[in-house]
């Protein structure tokens, strides 16, 4: 009894609150000044199944003001939360097609306040602010927006079940306390975080999708009440990437040398195939940075593994063995998201035919012979020859030409990953290595900090 008295005291406030109700959009924002005792209402259509995420954020507190939401469902159905500075309804699934209302109050109703409202609803198009761009985001976009106090931007995007995304948002402006949030909303309503990342980004990494449609990605500030700038992308792997217009094409052959431009919050996407067994080197150098560039580079294998490195001027996977043919994607991004720079970006695999720069002569590498290559930052070359176990090699590089800081380094990949490396300031030598397994080997040329270009010459001998 006590159940159906509550469902028709809901359905008497729906009808009496939609006189004075205002209408919101998915993906406006509402602003208002609530007095003690008041409360504002909002109201929207949504399908039954469509999943609505709504933030209240406090903007201004008269004394105590404690933000609450309460959303009315065209059944009756009621779902409230509130918060000391902010409220937020997370990834609701609408039980009944209609209208829905939203009432927005302070939660002991002894307070006043402004606030800041936002309501995002998937599927659906979504109208976002006017600082922002539209809403659709294509794998490899660049997107950047406003968040303000109790605001929320959402972008939406189709996937397969067992798609992988990544998605990073990074501060670009903060206007006191801004700290970066972002969540995807799958279509049934499953929710991923974040978490929170310390003030200047946010990040969803390797993320397996469980249904196919359309997601939804939001973003917003952790706190609900501050406001920023920002840069939001999405990597998605399997599938065609549009990176910017600075960049190359995503596709990238092994051996083949990239260049791209990252801005806050960006990512650049790279894919590739591989088989299993497979031995992969990737190295990402920075080439100008424009403030705390840290290069962060990282391998998404088609189930979802990720190996990531990242470092002060360059970031290397070295010799990761691939545990699942098909599609890989290497994503190359600054380590805090909230920086940017140039950079250069190498792939070397093992076994396969590697296409090294115009500059450099053709991979394959005879014992007894000799190469002379050029190394840009962010740079390998690879060289290939076949050795049986029990044979002993020694590898040589020479720096020919220093175009500012350029150390060789050398590096010997055996077929199962082994690796064998030596650096110098002029020169690398490996002395006299047994090799332990039959098969193609992989020597690989480079600059020992990853962001210095140089000349050389490499000569290898077998004894």
């Amino acid at each position: 009894m006590k159940r159906i008295i509550l469902h028709l005291i809901g359905i008497l406030l729906i009808f009496s609150v939609h006189i004075y109700a205002d209408e919101i959009l998915p993906g406006e924002y509402k602003t208002g000044y609530l007095e003690a005792v008041e409360f504002d209402t909002y109201t929207f259509y949504a399908d039954a199944g469509d999943v609505v995420s709504i933030l209240m954020g406090e903007m201004i507190d008269y004394g105590d003001f404690d933000p609450q939401i309460e959303l009315i469902e065209s059944d009756g159905n009621l779902t409230r939360q509130w918060g000391s500075s902010s409220a937020a309804i997370n990834a609701k699934t609408i039980n009944q097609s209609g209208i829905h209302t939203i009432i927005i109050r302070e939660k002991d109703g002894d307070s006043a306040g402004t606030y800041g409202l936002s309501l995002v609803k998937n599927p659906g198009t979504d109208v976002n602010d006017p600082e922002d761009e539209p809403v659709p985001i294509l794998p490899g976009e660049y997107k950047r927006g406003y968040i303000a106090k109790g605001d929320l931007d959402g972008y939406s995007f189709y996937a397969d079940i067992g798609d992988v995304v990544t998605i990073l948002m990074g501060e670009i402006g903060d206007y006191g306390g801004f700290c970066p949030y972002v969540e995807l909303i799958e279509p049934n309503g499953v929710r991923t975080t974040s978490g929170w990342r310390s003030g200047s980004y946010a990040t969803i990494n390797a993320k397996t999708i469980n249904q196919s449609g359309i997601h939804m990605i939001i973003a917003r500030e952790y706190y609900g009440i501050y406001a920023g700038t920002y840069g939001l992308s999405l990597i998605k792997n399997p599938g065609t990437d549009v990176n910017d217009p600075e960049d190359d094409p995503v596709p990238i052959l092994p051996g083949e040398y990239k260049s791209g431009y990252i801005a806050k919050g960006d990512m650049d996407g790279y894919s590739f195939y591989a088989d299993a067994g497979n031995v992969v080197s990737v190295l990402m150098g920075e080439v100008i940075d424009y403030g705390d560039f840290d290069p962060q580079v990282e391998i998404i294998e088609p189930n979802g593994v990720r190996t990531m490195a990242w470092g002060s001027t360059s970031a290397k996977i070295n010799a990761k063995i691939i545990n699942q043919s098909g599609i890989h994607m290497i994503i190359a991004r600054e380590n805090y998201g909230n920086s940017d720079g140039t950079y250069g970006l190498s792939l070397i695999k093992n076994p396969g035919t590697d296409v090294n720069d115009p500059e450099d002569d053709s991979v394959p590498i005879q014992p007894g012979g000799s190469k002379v290559g050029y190394i840009a930052e962010g740079d390998l070359d690879g060289y290939s020859f076949y050795a049986n176990a029990g044979d002993v090699v020694a590898i040589l590089v020479i720096e020919v030409g220093d175009f500012g800081g350029f150390d060789p380094q050398v590096e010997l990949i055996e077929p199962d990953g082994t690796i064998t490396s030596a650096w110098d300031n002029s020169t690398a030598v490996i002395n006299f290595k047994t090799i332990n397994q039959s098969g193609i080997h992989m020597i690989i040329v480079r600059e020992y900090d990853g962001n210095s270009a140089g000349t050389y010459l490499m000569s290898l001998q077998r004894f």
